[in-house]
């Protein structure tokens, strides 16, 4: 049942992101191909440079705003789906509301990989420059190069995956923090965009004063600081251990919110 949810949230969603993302590389294609024209041909005119230059306006632009419209869409999508017109339909579904939201989870970890890749995939081709490609590569290989045994060469690839996946579930721990934010909201029975917006103010403020106590009491007590925890003075190893605590911490906010969401769609609903 789980692998029809996750096809179904692919065919659901994916329609729309795939078009948002397919419309912005061929923005940067567009991009790239005005900026061949104008370093290689004799077109010089005030009305090419003119549109050359608002293209590259416009594609800036579109950065921030296909950034925002897929996230913007998860949310919109999420409130749809659960909490007004669909979500008589979603709640009838012989299905428990843990596997919907696992669904989902799936779809938006794979919604932050597309954004990771294409964003930068496509700033590349509207520059016509992949160096920044290669130079990341290049680190990656001086970092093995310099590593003095297998083990350590291992190391830094762990690293680098371990960072890649700590963005991912970090960036979804936000996403989430949104969507219990909304289903708080939705547990009373008035004022439910407002109580969202409540929701939302008190678990960042929570978020803060856990921040800040962990900060403090490493800066300035030592007490997690990892190295004191960590037999190695390989920093590789440290980061390691640094990147595995932010990934834990961050999926068992991901799943805090996530429970906080089932349990209010289960127990506390209040469709709009």
């Amino acid at each position: 049942m789980l692998g029809k949810l996750i096809k179904n949230e692919f065919i659901n969603r994916g329609k729309r992101a795939a078009s948002i993302i397919i419309a912005f590389l061929c923005l940067s294609l567009v991009v790239a191909l005005m900026g061949a024209i104008n370093e290689y041909t004799y077109i010089k005119n005030d009305f090419f440079r003119f549109s050359y230059m608002l293209i590259i306006v416009i594609f800036s632009i579109s950065e921030v705003v296909v950034v925002s419209a897929l996230l913007i869409g998860a949310l919109q999508d999420f409130g749809q789906r659960f909490f007004k017109d669909q979500g008589y339909l979603t709640h009838t579904l012989q299905v428990k509301v843990s596997s919907l939201m696992l669904a989902r989870m799936v779809f938006d970890l794979v919604l932050f990989v597309a954004i990771a890749i294409i964003i930068p995939l496509s700033i590349c081709i509207a520059v016509r420059d992949f160096s920044a490609v290669s130079d990341l590569f290049d680190s990656i290989r001086f970092s093995l190069e310099r590593s003095d045994s297998g083990l350590e060469a291992s190391i830094v690839i762990v690293d680098v995956i371990l960072t890649f996946v700590a963005i991912l579930i970090y960036a979804l721990s936000g996403l989430w923090m949104f969507n219990a934010s909304y289903a708080i909201g939705h547990a009373f029975n008035n004022a439910k965009r407002l109580m969202s917006v409540v929701a939302f103010c008190v678990i960042g403020i929570i978020n803060w004063i856990i921040t800040y106590i962990v900060g403090y009491l490493t800066l300035e007590k030592n007490i997690f600081d990892i190295k004191l925890f960590v037999e190695s003075t390989n920093d590789d190893v440290v980061a390691m251990v640094f990147l595995i605590v932010i990934i834990a911490v961050s999926a068992i906010s991901v799943a805090i919110y996530a429970f906080i969401t089932s349990y209010v769609c289960k127990k506390r609903l209040n469709l709009e």
